[in-house]
């Protein structure tokens, strides 16, 4: 393998990695948003006993703050994944070319 083709691989993996990551975030922040769901069915289905408002506004609030992440990653993800179409297209051509 040339170093060329090395250099090329590297380019196509390292983004590919980035991707990897930031889906595993988006995963970890999805968990985290099926948990604080169920905190709040269990405080919902507790009729007998009085609904603390405030808990419920906290779980709300940060249900909000990691969907508001999650979004944040899966926005950071596209652009990776775009950049990693162009180093592909390039090495694609350069291929080609060569």
């Amino acid at each position: 393998m040339t170093k060329e083709s090395v250099d090329k691989t590297q380019e196509i993996v390292g983004p590919a990695g980035e991707v990897s990551q930031i889906q595993s975030e988006i995963l970890g922040s999805l968990s985290k948003i099926a948990d604080l769901m169920n905190k709040i069915r269990q405080a919902l289905a507790q009729e007998t006993k009085s609904i603390d408002i405030d808990e419920v506004n906290t779980a709300l609030a940060q249900i909000d703050k990691v969907t508001q992440e999650t979004s944040s990653a899966a926005q950071e993800s596209e652009l990776t994944s775009q950049e990693l179409a162009g180093v592909i297209e390039m090495a694609k051509k350069s291929a080609e070319c060569g």
